[in-house]
Parts: structure tokens; sequence; C-alpha cells
């Protein structure tokens, strides 16, 4: 995976090691993690590892004993969610346009990112009304995934590195 250009390889190695990092606490998963999920964002723009990417940026901050490196990873956070959102609309709209193909899954997983990178901008509105338009296209697994990390973000943009700093 390390030297792999395919965006879904590295999806994939990301989410090996995101879990081995929520099982071990070992900060090498995590930054392997981040490695993986931001190779596969910056080659293709690609919605699902630049959302994970996202959101590892703010445990990697939450984690930081160094407020520069905790300011850095937060505000790569917040610019990866801005172009998430034009990504995103781009992707349903690539999907709108293509009748015969099942594809309620990734209809669901690109509003899932949508929501997510609003939530983590501050729109917890518009999130709720993606989520309640994802909800159309989703298993229960689905949404209790989503929920998971909506949950977990929430309660690290609360403790934002960025709180101290004056305008």
């Amino acid at each position: 995976p390390m030297t792999s250009n395919n965006a879904e390889t590295l999806g994939l190695w990301g989410a090996i090691y995101k879990q081995l990092f929520d099982i071990s606490g070992d900060r090498d998963n995590l930054d392997m993690a981040i490695a993986a999920y931001e190779k596969g964002y910056r080659l293709l723009s690609d919605y699902y590892n630049g959302i994970n990417w996202a959101y590892l940026l703010n445990v990697r901050a939450s984690l930081s004993t160094v407020k520069a490196d905790a300011i850095t990873d937060f505000v790569l956070a917040k610019r990866t969610r801005e172009d998430l959102l034009k990504i995103a609309d781009a992707k349903f709209a690539e999907l709108d346009s293509i009748k015969d193909v099942d594809d309620r899954d990734d209809r669901y997983w690109v509003l899932a990112t949508k929501a997510e990178a609003l939530v983590g901008l501050g729109n917890d509105l518009e999130a709720e009304n993606c989520l309640k338009q994802a909800n159309d296209f989703a298993d229960d697994w689905m949404r209790s995934s989503t929920q998971k990390q909506l949950t977990n973000l929430r309660r690290l943009l609360k403790n934002s590195p960025l709180q101290d700093l004056s305008a």
C-alpha cells in the first residue's frame, strides 16, 4: 500500500490503521492512517479518504502537545472539509446524471461525507438536512458508523486549539 496509487487500496489501508489506533492508542498507527488517507485524497480528490483524513487530523490535534502542530492539523482539516463540500456536490450531481446504475451506497456516503464536513465547519443544521436525505439510501450499519464518527468529531471540535486565538 505504501507505493499504491489506488485510492480504494489507500482507503482500506487507512481504515486498517485507523482501527488499530482505536484499539491500541498507538500514535504510529494514527500517523500511518493519516498518511494513507491523505495520499488517497490528494491523488483523486477522493471524498472517502478526504473525510477520514480530516477527522484523523482533528484526532491528532487533540493529542498534540505542541500548540502549533495542533493548530496546523485543525486548519488543514477545516480546509479539507471546505474542499470536500465541492467534491461531494460534484459527485452527487454525477450520480444523478447516471440513471441505470444502482448507486444507493455511493449516494449515502457522498451525503454522509457532506454532512460530516458541514459538522466540522460548524453548520449542524445543514448537516442534519443532508443526513435526512441520506437516510433514504442507508442501511443501519451505515447510519451507525456515521453517527459514531460524528459524535467523536463533535467532541474533538469542542476542544479546538483555535479557541484561544484572537480574530
